[in-house]
């Protein structure tokens, strides 16, 4: 499944990456893990990833969760706080 998105003046291509890739992204800090998401599903570059508005980071990455099934309950802004058992 693939989504277009307009951030600014471009169309950006959204896809699902690979289960494979997916793995390799649970060693990453959080913010090398969005940015090596939107490297993965999207057309943009490093440099248009890195330029990217807070604004515009966040649709993209809502789509990116949503195009690649994960848990759209789960912000990657918040942290992550466990009950005690």
């Amino acid at each position: 499944m693939d989504k277009t998105i307009k951030i600014g003046e471009k169309d950006v291509s959204v896809k699902e990456f690979k289960y494979i890739q997916a793995l390799e992204l649970q060693e990453l800090t959080k913010g090398a893990l969005g940015k090596k998401m939107m490297e993965l599903a999207t057309t943009l570059t490093i440099e248009e990833i890195n330029e990217l508005s807070l604004k515009d980071g966040i649709a993209l990455q809502k789509i990116i969760n949503e195009i690649n099934g994960l848990d759209m309950n789960l912000d990657f802004q918040k942290p992550i706080v466990e009950e005690a058992k």
